[in-house]
């Protein structure tokens, strides 16, 4: 092999620095291949449990979906429910409000009747006893 330098003049590289230059540069890749496989076990030390953390945290919160959409139901029925309640107390309390005012009328009724009747035999008795 040979190599031209800036003045012109031609180098030879011998086979001995060659080889020596080769296995050189095959020890700095086999220590650099043997520092990539190092970090890549450390790094499947540290992914393999986040991968298993994260497939625990997508079921978790799975359930918590389901969960979370159960009592939402539940509530949502139940606040219905509520409501048909609260409904169903105010009609009666109405109901019962026109039955006291027309029993309160009717009663009233009956009072001046009966007081009616009894000014009546009030002022007409002493004509049927003279």
């Amino acid at each position: 092999m040979e190599t031209e330098t800036k003045e012109g003049v031609t180098n030879y590289v011998t086979q001995l620095e060659l080889l020596k230059h080769g296995d050189k540069i095959k020890k700095e890749l086999t220590s650099d291949i043997k520092e990539v496989r190092e970090d890549v076990s450390d790094l499947k030390e540290i992914v393999i449990p986040l991968a298993f953390s994260a497939e625990q945290t997508a079921k978790n919160t799975e359930k918590m979906s389901e969960t979370l959409e159960r009592f939402a139901n539940n509530t949502t029925d139940h606040l219905h429910k509520h409501d048909l309640d609260i409904s169903k107390i105010q009609g009666s309390a109405e109901e019962g409000t026109e039955k006291k005012k027309s029993n309160s009328a009717i009663i009233i009724a009956l009072i001046t009747v009966t007081g009616g009747l009894i000014t009546a035999i009030v002022k007409l008795a002493p004509l049927f006893w003279n």
